[in-house]
């Protein structure tokens, strides 16, 4: 079990909450952050702790993706979310394409 106590824990505990339905693996990090509508590999810097004082445009679309509100992104205020209901807003979020400069890349 992740540690909910820092930010890259709760977002570690959403991504492997998640089965991808045909592999039945946890969803990438690629995918979540497409899922979000961020950049290529942000996911990957805060699950990593490499960045933990993200933007508040970010924490509004994990808080949106995840269907939590921002004090549990950043701090865990409240009560930890049902991962069946989780799993269910995320799903209701189809992966957004990158923009053009990263799939050049």
């Amino acid at each position: 079990m992740s540690d909910l106590t820092t930010l890259g824990g709760r977002l570690r505990w959403a991504r492997e909450t998640t089965k991808n339905e045909e592999t039945g693996k946890p969803l990438s990090e690629r995918e979540m952050s497409r899922r979000a509508g961020l950049s290529e590999g942000m996911w990957g810097l805060l699950e990593g702790g490499e960045k933990t004082r993200p933007a508040g445009t970010t924490v509004e679309a994990i808080a949106d993706l995840l269907g939590v509100s921002t004090g549990w992104v950043l701090v865990r205020r409240g009560d930890d979310p049902d991962p069946a209901a989780v799993l269910a807003s995320i799903a209701q979020h189809a992966p957004i394409a990158p923009p053009a400069d990263e799939r050049a890349a």
